[in-house]
């Protein structure tokens, strides 16, 4: 019981450890160094904030974004409009050097725009309500094994 329990608070702290580092890294790039977004490893990380691409990235979603001057036909991209703002949308065509995307519900295509104006591809979308699950199968296994443990006492 001990060598698990060991385990499962090493597990449990390198966790805690990495997000908190994280959450410090994000801070100190994005609110002092005042840049747009992290580079963690070669990618970042957004919070879907419109619903141009519902059915296949929501509002709250949260988008792991590899970064990359280069993208396919069809993928999500991330780029930086004209006006400076963060937008995800589906790279639909490319003409004459420039990059055309769209919201999978927008009606119109986005204003064209360069390779340095993408930041990178979407590869991964996670939904809030995953993370509320994870975080409370974690919290249930670690009630259990706490209660488990101080029965094991008695």
């Amino acid at each position: 019981m001990t060598y698990l329990k060991k385990i499962f608070k090493s597990i449990a702290y390198t966790f805690l450890v990495l997000l908190v580092s994280l959450c410090i890294y994000t801070f100190v790039v994005t609110d002092i160094m005042k840049k747009d977004y992290v580079n963690v490893f070669g990618y970042t990380y957004f919070v879907v904030k419109t619903g141009s691409m519902s059915g296949t990235l929501e509002v709250d979603d949260i988008i792991i974004v590899k970064l990359s001057k280069d993208a396919n036909l069809n993928d999500i991209i991330t780029y930086v409009n004209d006006d400076g703002e963060i937008i995800t949308h589906r790279l639909v065509r490319k003409a004459s050097g420039k990059l055309i995307a769209q919201g999978d519900v927008n009606n119109a295509e986005d204003n064209p725009i360069t390779n340095d104006q993408l930041i990178g591809v979407v590869k991964l979308a996670i939904s809030p309500s995953f993370i509320l699950k994870l975080v409370a199968t974690f919290l249930i296994l670690f009630i259990s094994q706490t209660l488990r443990l101080s029965l094991s006492i008695l």
